[in-house]
């Protein structure tokens, strides 16, 4: 049994499920005439609560199709839909933003960092950010993701995460995947383990429930010098993977939506090349060596008229310490 649920104009859509419980059935959920679908839930869905949102399908019509096992075909379909997101076609990622794809020596680092989608629990809209898989002391490569805590708050928004990893180039500048699962590996929910707001830090810990082959996970580093150089790896606007370069300047607090930000829980950051945008939020700060030291909080504000390439190009990171001295 299959029902077509349409949000008329959107660029990509989403659903939701409630009281879900396929069992051995399959749920498989994709775009009208696309050959591809992602993987088909089961059971009581991937959080296990009969609760979730779907991965997205690039189309304003999602199809949702129920493949019961043999000869147990229900009266009914055993679940509920209540909502659809409406994703409108992406804001470009600013001019002046530089293709980590032109650094070879950041490949691997590159392979780290998610762009993903979540729903907000304030206002229920979709947002986007981006994270980094960071490895334990003991490298056990369990799927921890580290971003921050302005994005992902609380156990129901990292349960509505839809993560795409490898989202980049294949050549310097060239041309970037389409986003969408069949071109890039998806993860879809996940778990709040630990987090903070930003007047003592602004980070968050998930657990995701996999990670697709080719994802490395970053070693991570509890001091930087002033004036040390350093990169941010990023998903500016939800784009393809940019690279951000430059160096810690003198520390300074802030206020960000009415929190007071204190200097002695931040880097400031000034680039040299590249900026940071909307949808950069929670990714890392990376110092010579390649190891995490900070996550993503914001950047300067941006007056009316201009954009991010017209404004002095800085960035303030949370430091790694926040979370774990």
């Amino acid at each position: 049994m299959t029902v077509a649920v349409t949000s008329p104009g959107a660029k990509r859509v989403r659903v939701h499920f409630t009281n879900f419980h396929a069992g051995a059935g399959e749920v498989w959920v994709f775009a009208p005439g696309d050959p591809f679908a992602f993987a088909p839930y089961t059971d009581r869905g991937p959080n296990r609560s009969g609760d979730f949102w779907a991965a997205a399908v690039d189309s304003d019509t999602a199809i949702v199709a129920f493949a019961a096992p043999a000869f147990q075909t229900p009266a009914r379909p055993p679940f509920e839909i209540d909502a659809l997101t409406h994703e409108w076609p992406a804001t470009d990622a600013a001019s002046c933003e530089v293709d980590a794809t032109c650094f070879p020596q950041f490949q691997t680092a590159m392979t780290a960092v998610a762009r993903y989608s979540f729903i907000r629990d304030a206002d229920g809209g979709l947002y986007v950010c981006s994270g980094t898989m960071v490895n334990t002391a003991g490298k056990s490569l369990k799927p921890y993701m580290l971003t921050a805590h302005h994005c992902i708050g609380s156990d129901s928004e990292a349960q509505t995460i839809e993560a795409s990893f490898l989202y980049q180039t294949a050549t310097c500048n060239g041309t970037p995947p389409k986003l969408g699962a069949a071109s890039v590996p998806t993860v879809v929910g996940g778990s709040y383990l630990a987090g903070d707001v930003v007047k003592n830090g602004d980070w968050s810990l998930l657990l995701l429930p996999s990670v697709p082959a080719g994802v490395s996970f970053l070693n991570w580093n509890v001091a930087l010098d002033q004036g040390a150089a350093v990169t941010g790896l990023h998903h500016p606007q939800g784009s393809y993977t940019r690279i951000s370069q430059g160096n810690r300047t003198a520390d300074a607090g802030f206020t960000l939506n009415g929190e007071t930000a204190p200097a002695g829980a931040y880097y400031q950051v000034a680039w040299t090349s590249g900026v940071t945008e909307t949808g950069s939020s929670g990714s890392p700060l990376l110092n010579a060596n390649q190891e995490v030291v900070g996550t993503l909080t914001g950047g300067p504000v941006i007056p009316q008229g201009l954009g991010s390439c017209d404004v002095a190009p800085a960035a303030v990171y949370g430091r790694f310490t926040n979370a774990f001295p």
